[in-house]
């Protein structure tokens, strides 16, 4: 019974003791970015230089390193991409570099949860992309930034000490977008008017598919009279070039607002349809 009893005591203790968070000296970031319906989110842990040298010492030149410290930095791309012109299937991946004087090698690979790269194994890589790294002002923490670039594209900048290495992600994201509006459209119910709104708007917006923008409009409509239905189905008209169909819709879009909306939306409406009789 006393042995029970202690090793009772052993086990609360010791759970006890796991609980316990104890502070890193590489502390842990996270940044993410989306870009049109895609995120990228990238997890590591940054080492301080501390006066030492780290190319070619503390980082060793032509080795697969972790990009970091302590656990594998990861990369999460929600979406198929291409990274540096080499395509990468959505999915988490540990991200692990081999820095070289003149070119990095970059590495995906699908084993995403590694303590470092101890326990790297090759086969389970996903892609390979190369990065030149270039000068850069003097950065004592290493740093993990994504910036992006256009609406369909974002660069990760990796900086420390006096080195940056840049590489871009890219989505195709029209056909990403069309994708999730034909997922919606196919399982929407004749009650959910935003989502046929928000099909019939992107079809406004790039232009395309525009006879089955009014008709998902009309969906909308006929599921709630909203002044943001009767100025999207004047939108939709006026592209195909049925102006005169048009001008009655946003009247109604205006006085179907008149004390719900704000007023600069309203003389919005104003502007729009003045443009439209010039």
């Amino acid at each position: 019974m006393r042995n029970l009893i202690v090793a009772s005591a052993f086990l609360i203790a010791s759970t006890t003791l796991a609980e316990i968070k104890l502070p890193r000296v590489s502390p842990r970031a996270t940044i993410s970015q989306e870009i049109g319906i895609a995120k990228v989110v990238v997890a590591y842990h940054r080492p301080a230089v501390k006066g030492r040298m780290v190319w070619g010492d503390l980082v060793p030149l032509g080795k697969v390193w972790r990009l970091g410290a302590n656990d594998a930095t990861t990369i999460e791309i929600s979406h198929d991409s291409k990274i540096n012109g080499v395509s990468v299937p959505a999915g988490k991946y540990a991200l692990f570099a081999i820095p070289n004087k003149d070119e990095w090698e970059m590495i995906l690979n699908k084993e995403h949860q590694q303590w470092g790269a101890f326990f790297y194994k090759m086969n389970q890589d996903q892609a390979r992309f190369t990065a030149k790294p270039l000068k850069s002002d003097f950065a004592e923490w290493l740093d993990i930034n994504l910036l992006p670039l256009s609406d369909r594209s974002l660069r990760a900048d990796i900086r420390w000490e006096k080195v940056r290495v840049p590489f871009t992600i890219e989505f195709d994201m029209p056909a990403l977008v069309w994708k999730h509006v034909n997922d919606e459209v196919a399982v929407a119910k004749a009650e959910d008017w935003q989502t046929w709104h928000n099909a019939a708007r992107h079809a406004m917006n790039s232009g395309e598919r525009l006879e089955e923008g009014l008709a998902w409009v009309d969906k909308a409509m006929a599921a709630k009279e909203h002044f943001w239905n009767y100025e999207l189905k004047a939108l939709v008209l006026h592209k195909l070039g049925r102006t005169a169909e048009a001008y009655p819709l946003m009247e109604k879009a205006k006085a179907a607002a008149q004390g719900k909306a704000p007023k600069e939306y309203i003389e919005g409406l104003d502007r729009t349809l003045a443009s439209w009789k010039k």
